[in-house]
């Protein structure tokens, strides 16, 4: 199971909240009917984000990804989530603005309160493989 490094190796499609709103929330639900054999979710948002399955919150790191220049590239967190999955799901995706929506990015942009966008964003894909060999994506797009 690799890691999404180029842009074509990416499902999904950036969303965000139809309204404008400080943290939203963002979710799916899904349901898997073969054993897993090992599942990784890489999420991507300019800005900060907290991924929960099932209602716990993966991984214990804060603040991630970390900031960057949006305008040439945008980091990304990747996290084995083999054991957060069952047979039935709930992925969300707490998002805030960060230095994205206007927090001071005097050091990466040369001038503080550089606002890149108007609302947090998210692209989001989570590769799961079963034990029967076979695999499946669930990612971010706009249904």
């Amino acid at each position: 199971m690799h890691v999404l490094v180029n842009e074509d190796d990416w499902q999904g499609s950036w969303i965000s909240a139809d309204i404008e709103m400080t943290s939203p929330l963002l979710g799916r639900e899904f349901k898997l009917e073969k054993p897993i054999r090992r599942a990784r979710a890489v999420v991507c948002g300019p800005g900060w984000c907290e991924l929960y399955i099932n209602g716990k919150k993966v991984g214990d790191s804060v603040l991630d990804p970390g900031p960057t220049n949006y305008y040439p590239r945008c980091l990304y967190v990747a996290q084995d989530v083999t054991e957060q999955l069952a047979s039935t799901n709930t992925i969300g995706v707490f998002l805030g603005g960060g230095w994205y929506l206007g927090g001071n990015v005097e050091w990466l942009q040369g001038g503080a309160g550089t606002e890149y966008g108007d609302r947090p964003e998210l692209l989001m894909q989570l590769n799961i493989e079963f034990t029967d060999g076979t695999s499946t994506s669930i990612y971010t797009d706009n249904q």
